[in-house]
């Protein structure tokens, strides 16, 4: 019995070795059904109810950037389509499946599995564009096989992965050094035991070795390449900056699909890597990447710069690849269509507003504002009008505020708007401010056309004997919102029981 076949029986007889969960089994089941029921999809899902959560939570995140916001697990699967759909249970199944060993070392492979999946579906543009589901599973599951070989051969194992220091590429020549394959040999076959499609199954086979993939199916050659692509993506940002981008430059000129923006990908991962980390119980800081990113694109000039010779100076095009940086990380963090900044920049900026006023003992204040009636006017006038008067109330808000205020989209109609030093009349000031220039401005639909808009807010004021993190002082804001919905709209509400804070002053 060979060494890889003797980790296989000993993962055979593993009592932990994590199983893909009933929930999962059964949607696979349905999904591959020649008759598909969406009802009967949905209502499988919805028997787990954090599964559920997390599928409507990801839906309408900005990574399928849906124009409409998804309520129920029947609307996600009718807008977002079986195949992401699919893709969605078992990512997160999977998750659920194998959390108890994120405990054991293993954290950096996570945030290596989700930038790779990040990453991969990215990739798939032009004609493979509809694989883009099928490669964000193949990016997150090609190290499954690490997590086995965890559980079966325990501290060994974790004590190879400490050796590696985060060299993917080491880690698995110390694997066939030992073994005589590698984690993704291990994947490959616990994945068919999973019963997970085949042509998964073999690309993640694959994943180290494109000779291993035996399919001629076009779409299943090009999403091996895409995983293996997406990994060196991925390695800038978790792994060895050197080691990755000598490897991305070899893996961008074997790419043999249509040419692939670096940069493109690399914004993608910076805006939507800090907002799908919480849902795998993982946390990726977009600070820390941006600065990962750019010395891994510095490595990336030096060796362009080393075989092409045809910079002349390598300071002044150092300089451009700063500014590209900088303005790739502004693009990252901004609504692409108000302008103001996006959830996820919005939220860490609040996480880090409230520290510094815990520590500071400066007050903060935060207010929900929700457009009235948003939906009436998209169902009247249609999306692109929606668009325009969204754009115009976000401008509104941007103007009625004070300097060193912030205001980002919270999500469809709904912002946020963050005052540093504030107390409840300055809130209220600036709530009441924002309502009536709401009111007052005519808002574009397009072809000369306006309407007149309302805005409903909600305000809430840091309370440290209330307020331990910044979740429950945004809850507040949004009761309050709900308080000045129901109270008739166009209208400010302060958060029930508000009251100056009493800060310790440092």
């Amino acid at each position: 019995m060979t060494p890889l076949q003797q980790i296989r029986d000993r993962i055979e007889r593993c009592t932990t070795l994590p199983s893909l969960p009933a929930v999962a089994l059964r949607v696979l089941e349905l999904c591959q059904q020649e008759r598909l029921d969406l009802n009967e999809i949905a209502k499988v899902i919805s028997s787990d109810p954090a599964l559920a959560a997390k599928l409507v939570r990801t839906a309408n995140s900005p990574i399928f950037a849906l124009r409409r916001e998804v309520t129920t697990i029947f609307y996600a699967a009718s807008l977002l389509g079986i195949s992401a759909v699919r893709t969605l249970v078992l990512s997160f199944s999977l998750n659920k499946a194998c959390r108890t060993e994120k405990q054991g070392g293993l954290e950096r492979y996570w945030r290596r599995s989700v930038l790779t999946a990040l990453a991969a579906r990215q990739i798939c543009q032009g004609p493979m564009f509809g694989l883009r589901e099928e490669a964000f599973l193949c990016g997150l599951l090609q190290d499954i096989g690490m997590l086995a070989m965890a559980n079966a051969l325990g501290k060994s194992y974790t004590d190879m992965l400490r050796k590696s220091k985060g060299d993917h590429d080491g880690l698995i020549e110390r694997e066939r050094a030992n073994f005589g394959g590698d984690h993704s040999d291990v994947g490959a076959w616990l994945l068919e035991r999973w019963r997970v499609p085949a042509a998964l199954a073999s690309v993640v086979g694959a994943s180290h070795d494109a000779k291993q993939l035996k399919s001629p199916s076009e779409e299943v050659q090009f999403l091996a390449h895409a995983v293996r692509l997406a990994s060196r993506f991925a390695d800038q940002l978790a792994g060895d900056p050197q080691r990755a981008s000598e490897k991305l430059c070899q893996e961008l000129a074997a790419w043999p699909g249509d040419p692939v923006k670096a940069e493109s990908i690399n914004m993608a991962l910076l805006e939507q890597g800090p907002e799908v980390a919480p849902l795998f119980e993982i946390r990726l800081e977009a600070s820390k990447m941006t600065a990962a990113l750019s010395q891994a694109q510095e490595i990336m000039l030096a060796l362009s710069v080393r075989a092409s010779q045809e910079l002349n100076d390598i300071h002044e095009t150092l300089t451009r690849l700063e500014s590209r940086t900088a303005a790739l990380l502004a693009k990252a963090q901004r609504d692409a269509l108000t302008g103001v900044a996006n959830r996820g920049y919005t939220m860490s900026y609040l996480e880090e507003v409230f520290r510094a006023a815990v520590e500071s003992g400066k007050p903060v204040g935060t207010i929900f504002a929700d457009a009235d009636h948003f939906e009436k006017i998209n169902d009247t006038h249609g999306h692109a009008a929606g668009d325009a008067v969204l754009q115009s109330v976000a401008q509104c808000i941007s103007r009625s505020v004070r300097g060193g205020d912030f205001v980002g989209r919270y999500g469809g109609e709904e912002f946020l708007i963050v005052l540093r030093a504030a107390s409840l009349n300055e809130l209220a000031a600036v709530a009441e401010r924002v309502r009536h220039n709401i009111e007052v401005t005519p808002h574009p639909l397009g072809s000369g056309r306006t309407l007149r808009a309302t805005i409903s807010l909600g305000c809430a004021l840091i309370d440290p004997l209330r307020h331990q993190t910044a979740q429950p002082l945004t809850d507040e804001a949004d009761r309050a919102l709900y308080a000045a919905k129901r109270g008739g709209r166009n209208r400010y509400e302060l958060a029930a029981g508000s009251r100056e804070p009493q800060l310790a002053s440092v």
